[in-house]
């Protein structure tokens, strides 16, 4: 008869561990029945477990091991899933654990499982793994849902042709919330169908963008990516050149493909911003709006991102302000705002104002510059 497997071995002591045999080691781990138990784990016993992983197990995936070093370092090891040993002795999951471990220098708590059947190891990682939205809906973090794909690109340098930096589950929602503004801007239901607004490194730079530029301008940089609509002509033609490009590289299967979208986002970005017509992208290696600045960007910069009244916006788009028009456009402001809440709506009607006679605002709109500057 089988033991019964409510049975708990107690663990051997961390220095007898340390200096016996490799297969002598081994004998210890083996067990006829299935049992847990909760062990300190050093990263010298983490060494010895790691003597125990059979030759056909997976290969070690380094970035993976590297990211869990820098968790183990910043204090943010949990008891997790536990490492697995079958009846043979043989450690058949967490060997990436314990090489970080090892390779940390830091010791941890583990919860390791003896007695697996051997066979077990061909269904091991087989089920559905929790992902960063599962894990921010148990913890109660609103909104996450979609974003934590943003990440890698958020902190990515454009500057260096490498692979995205691997992120835990934890990590994503840890810099969500973080830069919370800027990701939940991006994400904006932009009203319009072309690929390009849906791709994560676009978004990743617009949330990016979001605290070195102005808001309104950058609004109409995600509807021009998502919709192809120019309303201002020349002045928006980066954000169309960047689409086109898009189309072109989907159609082709480039290779490399997201972080040359980045580059090529950033330089349309860039001369939108400034107004400046472009035709021509270029893979450029610029790193513009990088994360590690946005503090500082955010404490010392005096940019009008996000403007909030008619006179405010006719600033941004230079009108030049004076004693006689400003209590015009204090009151015209007023009154647009039960008529047109959307910045955009008023910005467009701020240039009409300006004598732009390349976009026409709606009839009503109209109706309500001729109201107040008509008398």
């Amino acid at each position: 008869m089988p033991k019964p497997t409510n049975i708990r071995k107690e663990p051997a002591r961390t220095e007898d561990l340390l200096s016996i045999p490799t297969e002598e080691f081994r004998n210890i781990q083996k067990s006829s029945f299935i049992y847990a138990s909760t062990e300190t784990i050093t990263p010298e016993l983490a060494r010895r477990y790691l003597e125990l992983v059979p030759q056909n197990q997976r290969s070690i995936k380094p970035s993976w091991v590297q990211n869990l070093v820098r968790r183990l370092k910043k204090g943010e090891w949990q008891i997790g899933d536990p490492a697995k040993i079958d009846r043979e002795g043989n450690v058949i999951d967490a060997q990436h654990r314990f090489t970080a471990i090892a390779e940390s220098g830091v010791t941890v708590e583990m919860v390791i499982l003896r007695g697996y059947p051997p066979e077990s190891m061909q269904v091991l990682d087989l089920g559905r793994r929790r992902n960063a939205d599962d894990v921010a809906k148990v913890q109660g973090v609103e909104g996450f849902t979609g974003k934590g794909m943003l990440c890698p690109w958020f902190v990515y340098d454009f500057t260096r042709d490498t692979h995205p930096q691997e992120f835990t589950e934890q990590q994503r929602i840890d810099l969500y919330l973080e830069y919370k503004e800027g990701f939940d801007f991006a994400c904006e239901p932009p009203g319009g169908c072309n690929k390009i607004i849906k791709a994560a490194v676009v978004k990743a730079i617009i949330a990016r963008a979001f605290y070195f530029e102005n808001h309104l301008r950058l609004r109409e940089f995600v509807k021009v990516l998502a919709t192809s609509y120019t309303p201002y002509g020349e002045e928006d033609k980066a954000a169309h050149t960047l689409v086109k490009k898009y189309e072109q590289m989907i159609r082709l299967k480039a290779t490399r493909q997201q972080q040359t979208v980045g580059r090529y986002t950033l330089n349309a970005l860039q001369a939108f911003m400034e107004r400046r017509p472009l035709t021509v992208l270029k893979d450029t290696a610029k790193n513009l709006y990088p994360h590690q600045n946005i503090k500082i960007e955010a404490e010392n910069s005096t940019k009008l991102r996000s403007p909030k009244t008619l006179v405010q916006l006719c600033e941004y788009i230079g009108i030049e302000i004076t004693p006689e028009n400003r209590p015009q456009l204090t009151a015209l402001g007023k009154t647009l705002h039960k008529r047109a809440t959307d910045p955009t709506s008023q910005i467009l009607i701020a240039r009409k104002y300006a004598g732009a006679t390349y976009y026409e605002p709606t009839d009503a709109i109209f109706d309500v510059i001729m109201e107040h500057f008509t008398k």
